[in-house]
């Protein structure tokens, strides 16, 4: 997935005309990976991939850009229910074809996650974030991600304590 969502974004095979090559890849990505997830199946790791359902085929190549990005963004909501008491919701802004983020041209998917526990991943340059909690719609101050945690992290407020973030070992992921 990582792949074709890199694939998907930056869209070079299309603007050197290669859409085939783009399909041909897209085709062996899924192949790929549902010969990994029968391999776990296959070892003591099965009730990890046990909900995967192999016959049914996602066609990552055949979706439009926009639903490929909410798409790939979903996958970390924890909820199918937004009206979550523990999460954040995570308002994500896709850019437009040109590569721009503009909040009122740009296409959105709501996250419900917790902003101070994104998995790796979650944080994507050319992407604009907002904390939409309670009618609020705060841009993020900063992205951390942390490789001895395994996290990522949004910071929302201006109170944002630089010096325990350093202390903590949290580097920057990106910023606005």
């Amino acid at each position: 997935m990582y792949i074709a969502f890199h694939l998907h974004f930056l869209r070079e095979f299309k603007k050197l005309g290669k859409e085939q090559e783009l399909t041909n890849i897209y085709s062996l990505s899924e192949k790929v990976s549902k010969d990994l997830i029968i391999k776990i199946r296959d070892s003591s790791y099965a009730k990890i991939v046990e909900k995967i359902d192999l016959d049914k085929n996602i066609s990552l190549y055949k979706l439009g850009r926009t639903e490929f990005m909410k798409l790939f963004f979903k996958r970390f909501d924890k909820h199918s229910n937004l009206i979550t008491g523990s999460n954040d919701i995570i308002r994500v802004y896709i850019p437009i074809e040109d590569g721009g983020v503009y909040t009122s041209e740009s296409s959105y998917v709501d996250v419900a996650i917790k902003r101070t526990d994104l998995p790796i991943g979650f944080l994507r340059i050319g992407f604009d974030y907002f904390l939409v909690n309670n009618n609020e719609h705060l841009h993020y101050q900063i992205g951390l991600r942390s490789k001895k945690r395994m996290k990522e992290w949004l910071g929302f407020d201006n109170d944002i304590d630089f010096k325990k973030i350093e202390e903590d070992g949290w580097d920057l992921a990106i910023i606005p």
